[in-house]
């Protein structure tokens, strides 16, 4: 049995989670103020409180920041449920019409989470600055609306599993959720026999206004106790000796509670729209094509391999004529022949240079014909010595100038035929040769003929003597990758309502798969080595050079990486931001309708956990769904 490549990583995994054991049972990460739950390690930190705390002294600020954030947490709430629903549905629906979604690589396990270096499509090195800039931003906007709301915050630190997985501020749970793990640690509640679940909301109140006097005229005499004391802490230090004093802790409503929660949301999506500003707007600006032509390998030993040309080069010019469109370059090689010298301008990782080298002899392939991409193996093709790269110019004594010639001539013949082509090798010195074969069947149908080749007509090919070469538009890409904002927004100018409502569903489809899908099914995960060589830094930003790909690379995962982030933590689901926000919502309709407040806690509780339930159900289902659903047709 093989375990693929999650083998080493499982062996890996297991010996970390054995020292983290160790380390536990000793006392040693309890020493360094870390704790660990299972594999995770919570690792602390206190170094950021009083920037916290100096942060949130824009308190109108920050409270309007939360309540902005509640409603794009709830419009994304119902957006992530939608989707969830319409997933479970197509694939129910997949079911009923007798089959089951293909396994991909964008619906991989391990592709489903975004962690750099075990995501196929999330590059480590920008995935995971983008990663912690997102748990930063996350995690410093819920400690900064905690006490821009009198909460108090304990500690700040990154949840560990071997990579970082995660971040946290680690709030009062007892302030902020009413929690505590000491039944005695109020002991007048406990004198006064005072019981929050099962009192009723008369009683609550009653003991709530207590609570708040006796609290207040704590605070003062705190005050004047600190008059004495020769400098002043800061609020959180103030929190804190309030409590061991065995003050009454504050408890948070449920409007600061939703605000407190809402704001690592909030903030991942302004940093999101922020870095997409940046990188739609600005930087892209500053970049602009140098060509459209790509070396995409060049023959060994050859005169152009010898002359200096190397893959992913890109060729401007042909003895000084411009290279943009195909046409261009077929106008461009058409009066080529032996012994001619050609002059290469070309571009290499944005320095421009000029590459000459002389046509040897039999190193022109004849005009017209297919240039056969693939060959079956065992196939007729095959074994009769056609081979990848040979260009096909006659098929029984008739010239192929394209693919309709060569289907034609395709179409009048039957399985089991001999035919004879004429090939043309342009990697082998020989003349073209001619190749006889027997004609095989296609299945299933038995009756067409078959050869077993991919191929594409020679006015999709370009090659020079030695070198094959790939036509990308770069210009048109460039485009296009700028228009995606405009069309998520609905801002396109042209068309009616309905194709604008279909070119926001377009533009915003785009945005969300950009890494697994880019803009035509190959996928966008920046300017990587081969596409940065298309391109180069323009205007004010010339001075950069190739680091123009490294801010645009980081401004997209940012970007990308908070926006899901963001939209992930919306999910109603405990234990994330998203279901605690429902929850609290929840409770505040059932107390609309006059239901004792712990008897609405406790419902909505249920009822949130419910959708808990269901929905990591469903993510199940979706993971699992591909591997073994064919079992069951």
């Amino acid at each position: 049995m093989s375990f693929g490549w999650w083998g080493p990583v499982l062996f890996i995994f297991a010996v970390y989670w054995m020292i983290v054991i160790l380390a536990d049972r000793t006392g040693y990460l309890e020493r360094y103020n870390i704790s660990a739950t299972g594999p995770i390690l919570m690792i602390r930190t206190k170094r950021f409180l009083r920037t916290v705390d100096r942060l949130s002294k824009l308190r109108y600020f920050w409270r309007l920041f939360g309540d902005v954030g509640i409603i794009l947490m709830f419009v994304s709430m119902l957006f992530m449920t939608a989707v969830i629903l319409l997933a479970d549905y197509a694939l129910v629906s997949s079911y009923l019409e007798g089959s089951v979604p293909a396994v991909t690589q964008a619906n991989e396990v391990q592709n489903l989470l975004l962690i750099p270096g075990l995501n196929d499509f999330i590059p480590f090195t920008w995935g995971l600055a983008a990663l912690v800039i997102t748990l930063v931003v996350h995690e410093f906007s819920h400690a900064i609306m905690s006490r821009a709301e009198d909460i108090r915050v304990r500690s700040m630190g990154i949840l560990y599993a071997l990579v970082p997985v995660g971040g946290f501020a680690e709030i009062d749970e007892k302030e902020l959720f009413g929690k505590t793990d000491d039944e005695n640690e109020y002991p007048s509640e406990q004198a006064e026999g005072f019981n929050d679940l099962t009192a009723t909301i008369e009683e609550i109140r009653a003991h709530e206004a207590m609570m708040k006097a006796l609290e207040e005229a704590g605070k003062a005499g705190q005050e004047a106790a600190e008059k004495d004391l020769p400098e002043k802490t800061d609020e959180n230090e103030t929190a804190a000796a309030d409590q061991e004093n065995g003050q009454a802790a504050k408890k948070a409503t449920k409007h600061q509670r939703s605000r407190i929660l809402s704001a690592g949301v909030m903030a991942n999506f302004c940093t999101a729209f922020v870095a997409f500003v940046l990188f739609f707007s600005v930087v892209l600006g500053c970049i602009a094509p140098v060509g459209n032509f790509i070396v995409t390998g060049t023959a060994d030993g050859s005169a152009a391999q010898a002359a200096g040309l190397s893959e992913n080069m890109v060729i401007t010019a042909i003895n000084g004529a411009p290279l943009v469109t195909p046409e261009d370059f077929r106008t461009a090689t058409a009066d080529l022949s032996a012994g001619d010298a050609i002059t290469l301008t070309v571009s290499d990782h944005g320095k421009e240079k000029e590459i000459r080298y002389v046509i040897p002899e039999g190193s022109i392939s004849a005009r017209g014909g297919i240039r056969i991409l693939t060959v079956t193996e065992n196939s007729p093709a095959d074994n009769g010595g056609l081979k990848a790269g040979m260009t096909v110019i006659s098929v029984n004594g008739k010239m192929i100038s394209g693919t309709d010639d060569f289907a034609e001539v395709m179409a009048s013949v039957l399985p089991g035929d001999v035919i004879g082509l004429v090939v043309y090798d342009e990697n082998a010195p020989d003349l073209p040769e001619t190749i006889t074969m027997t004609v095989g069947a296609r299945p299933p149908e038995y009756e067409r003929s078959y050869l077993g080749i991919t191929y594409a007509g020679s006015d999709q090919i370009y090659s020079l003597p030695g070198a094959e070469l790939s036509y990308f538009n770069a210009e048109r890409y460039l485009e296009t990758l700028k228009k995606i904002p405009s069309m998520a927004t609905g801002t396109v100018p042209e068309g009616s309502e309905a194709g604008r409502l279909q070119t926001i569903v377009a533009g915003w489809f785009i945005l969300l798969s950009l890494p697994f899908f880019g803009l035509a099914g190959e996928g966008f995960t920046g300017f990587n080595e081969t596409l940065s060589c298309f391109y180069q830094a323009a205007g004010d930003a010339a001075f950069l050079g190739a680091g123009i790909f490294a801010v645009a690379n980081l401004l997209l995962w940012i970007g990308w990486m908070n926006f899901y982030v963001g939209l992930f933590n919306c999910i109603p689901s405990l234990p994330l931001d998203g279901g605690h926000v429902f929850r609290a919502a929840l409770q505040a309709v059932f107390e609309k309708f006059r239901t004792e407040e712990a008897k609405a806690e406790t419902l909505a509780g249920k009822i949130c956990l419910l959708m808990t339930a269901a929905i990591v159900i469903s993510f199940a289902f979706m993971i699992v769904w591909p591997y073994i659903g064919a079992y069951f047709l």
